[in-house]
């Protein structure tokens, strides 16, 4: 009975994200709030710190896209001004005489605007920043999303667990004391008394093993939801099946929210921007144009004295590497434009990928939702046997030895069965964020017509 709770939990924390040290009060007794499965995915979309760094690296990100993109239509103005001090500078008096007097000062503004390579590959770039800073976004709300319900579920199986592991307990203390007593009249032998003291040590043990795998897990969820407070989960008592529809459908129906396509048209649009701004920051002619005005000293020509002076200028270059195979420039053009090729292909073998996970998904909730049912009959089974097993044994038509086989049997069924209902909920959840899909309304669109 140990073993089989032990084997049940070390699965159960291996699928949680962190497993932390467990605490030393029970957190469930009553009198405490209940926090529902959707209230906890709440708090952790609008609360956690996790989400909220996500979202402010989103708007970094994405203000970082908008500032590429007006920079490159911002001129680049300078002002720039000079004093010279004392010079000695020729009079034009009538002794020729060098004296001493300040130099008239001189400013220079000008103003510069690129067009070209620099400003296209800044839209391009800016614009799959947008992009990526969204899915990461999203990508980072729907793992946080998954941790806590597998961990909310996870405290609520733990909670069931201990709950039958405790009533194996009692029931095992109930049939030592019977048997002590037919001990103490010689109606059983001594074996029979320590196999009845193991039995109960054994259920102590699982109590045990119980109450720290579900401290764990409790401690686990408190802190994915960043709850300061004790709270109640609800009871994993029963789960609704769920009836899906063909895997066509389902298919068609979230063909644009699902996470594999939104991740390799990330990935596709991520190589085409890098070929873009390669070939065209390469092949694409910069441009400057180019406008000053100069306040300074008097210049003096055949037109007369000049005190400013206006500037206008255009500036074209263009490197030819981009152009000559085998260069360093015409090389990393041929590179990208493969790699852009390649996320073009995987793209559109996604498809093919999507359609599979989709059936392999629907096929697994299938047989899982069986495995439950049969979990469920079993349970039932091991319960009624249970109860026939101890009238059997109170009046002496069967051994301790089969009462606490029977005692053994229906612990073991209890905690398959909240396995089964533990690895439905996850499979369902799991599909219903891989498609891009809200748990509860997926759940509601999907449930099995009783």
């Amino acid at each position: 009975m140990q073993d089989m709770c032990k084997r049940i939990f070390t699965a159960l924390l291996l699928s949680l994200v962190c497993v932390l040290p467990s605490f030393a009060q029970d957190a469930l007794k009553s009198g405490i709030p209940l926090m529902t499965h959707a209230e906890a995915l709440r708090r952790v979309k609008e609360d956690s710190n996790e989400v909220r760094i996500a979202e402010i690296s989103k708007i970094a990100a994405k203000d970082e896209a908008i500032g590429a993109e007006v920079s490159g239509l911002i001129p680049s103005i300078s002002v720039t001004g000079s004093l010279v001090g004392l010079q000695k500078i020729l009079t034009a008096s009538v002794d020729n005489l060098l004296i001493e007097r300040w130099s008239d000062p001189s400013v220079t503004a000008t103003a510069n605007l690129t067009f070209g390579s620099t400003a296209i590959t800044s839209f391009i770039t800016s614009a799959i920043k947008k992009k990526l800073a969204d899915f990461t976004y999203d990508n980072t709300v729907a793992n946080l999303e998954k941790a806590v319900s597998s961990a909310y579920w996870g405290v609520s199986a733990a909670q069931e667990a201990l709950l039958a592991a405790e009533d194996s307990l009692s029931v095992s203390q109930e049939a030592l004391k019977n048997v002590q007593a037919r001990f103490d009249a010689g109606l059983a032998s001594s074996l029979d008394l320590m196999n009845a003291k193991l039995m109960v040590a054994n259920a102590e043990s699982a109590v045990m093993k119980c109450k720290k795998a579900k401290s764990t897990v409790y401690l686990t969820l408190k802190s994915l939801v960043d709850a300061d407070y004790d709270f109640k989960v609800e009871r994993l008592i029963e789960i609704d099946l769920l009836e899906l529809p063909s895997a066509d459908r389902i298919y068609n129906k979230y063909l644009a929210t699902n996470s594999t396509l939104r991740q390799l048209a990330l990935t596709r649009d991520i190589a085409n921007s890098v070929y873009d701004a390669v070939n065209i920051g390469t092949r694409t002619p910069k441009v400057t144009v180019g406008v000053g005005y100069r306040y300074g000293p008097p210049s003096t020509n055949e037109y007369g004295t000049t005190y400013d002076v206006f500037q206008f200028s255009v500036n074209a270059s263009l490197s030819l590497d981009g152009f000559i195979p085998y260069t360093t420039a015409y090389n990393n053009i041929t590179k990208a434009k493969h790699e852009a090729h390649i996320a073009r292909a995987k793209f559109d073998a996604g498809y093919q990928t999507y359609r599979k996970d989709v059936e392999s998904n629907i096929e697994e909730i299938d047989i899982l939702g069986k495995a439950y049912e049969a979990a469920k009959i079993k349970a039932e089974y091991a319960k009624e046997a249970l109860r026939l097993s101890k009238d059997a044994y109170d009046s002496g038509k069967i051994s301790v030895h089969d009462y606490m086989n029977s005692i053994d049997s229906d612990f073991l069924a209890r905690s398959a069965l909240l396995a089964a209902m533990l690895d439905y909920r996850n499979a369902v959840f799991s599909f219903s964020v891989y498609l891009g899909q809200d748990y509860h309304h997926f759940i509601s669109d999907y449930i099995r017509k009783k």
